[in-house]
């Protein structure tokens, strides 16, 4: 089942043929019915009630699909491609840290495992109420009062935090979004000047199946490149094989 047969959209389209035909009836019933008025005005109240309900609904379905569909399978799924402690360790996250945030934190992946090492709080975003709620459970878990979990489209309202306000932000698997630039340029924003950025995506590989198709994938080249446009200094780059690499960036 793809994204459209998951959404209401899909039953509007499935029912646009038959809303058609009662439409037509109801032309008919006006012109040769007593009842003009009435039957037009009922024909009119229906066509701009279609037409709300749809308006509603797209809008719903763009907002869903401001980050392009890395395919995000079940969590078991998704912890087999990781290994968070290593790569926080790589990336050189430790108690140094103070705070940190995290742009799309989906399960919580990288966001627990980095609440236990900074000395300061992580801030966690994500678009899905579901993620939002899955991080917030964990933490309370594992007792882990540094975790601040934010429900916010960050695309398109940005992060919300105050100006050079932390230490590091992930962009991990997220660059794959139709404006990768707007994303770094927040994230510029947001850090202390000599704050880092770490980029983590899908390796540009054929014989990688698994996450984004290949005609959105970033190469290294290119998230090196949309970082350094906005200000930041490339630092290192290195493989997390056999699925990604990262890139670290520096204000």
């Amino acid at each position: 089942m793809n994204f459209f047969q998951k959404t209401p959209v899909t039953r509007i389209k499935l029912n646009k043929e038959k809303r058609g035909r009662r439409n037509r009836l109801v032309l008919v019933s006006a012109i040769t019915s007593s009842c003009v008025f009435v039957d037009l005005v009922n024909f009119f109240h229906d066509l701009i009630g279609e037409v709300l309900l749809s308006s509603y609904y797209l809008s719903d379905v763009w907002k869903t699909m401001r980050v392009r569909d890395s395919d995000l399978p079940i969590e078991e799924e998704w912890a087999k491609f990781f290994n968070p402690n290593r790569t926080l360790k790589l990336l050189g996250l430790d108690c140094r840290i103070k705070d940190a945030a995290d742009f799309g934190c989906g399960y919580g992946t990288f966001t627990i495992p980095a609440a236990q090492i900074i000395s300061g709080k992580i801030y966690a975003l994500d678009i899905e109420p579901e993620m939002v709620r899955t991080v917030e459970r964990k933490a309370k878990e594992l007792s882990l009062n540094n975790v601040v979990a934010i429900l916010r489209d960050f695309m398109s309202e940005g992060s919300g935090l105050k100006d050079s306000s932390v230490d590091f932000v992930f962009l991990f698997n997220i660059l794959h979004a139709e404006t990768p630039v707007v994303l770094l340029k927040e994230a510029y924003r947001i850090l202390k000047p000599g704050g880092k950025a770490g980029i983590i995506h899908w390796r540009y590989d054929e014989t990688i199946r698994d996450g984004p198709s290949m005609d959105i994938r970033p190469k290294p080249e290119q998230c090196r490149q949309w970082a350094e446009s906005v200000g930041f200094h490339f630092k290192k780059q290195f493989d997390l094989k056999p699925y990604h690499y990262a890139i670290i960036m520096e204000k």
